[in-house]
């Protein structure tokens, strides 16, 4: 018998805590000078709002990743890659992740 769950991640890209990203790869082994530039006071990732002819100030991303940058897909693999330590093949349990999307086998 085996028992399926699948898991799909809403709103996956604008969702993610920036610091929590740069922890989670360096917690992976990627130096640091590879994830400073996620933490948006280290990359002046700024934005302004406009709606009906106004304008805000410049203010600092505080979470969200670029969904359009060719980094964001590899990137957001080291932000959930902590689910995929449940995978026990040994046991019974295994787990298949793409992007926001993960499968769990027991």
């Amino acid at each position: 018998m085996v028992s399926a769950l699948f898991l799909d991640i809403k709103s996956t890209f604008p969702s993610v805590v920036l610091e929590w990203q740069a922890h989670d790869m360096r917690k992976r082994g990627v130096p640091r000078q590879y994830t400073d530039w996620i933490v948006p006071k280290v990359s002046g990732h700024h934005t302004t709002l406009k709606f009906n002819g106004f304008k805000s100030e410049l203010f600092l991303l505080s979470k969200g990743l670029d969904q359009g940058c060719p980094l964001s897909g590899i990137v957001f693999q080291f932000y959930n890659s902590d689910l995929m330590d449940i995978r026990r093949t040994d046991e019974g349990r295994d787990a298949i992740m793409f992007m926001d999307n993960l499968l769990l086998l027991a």
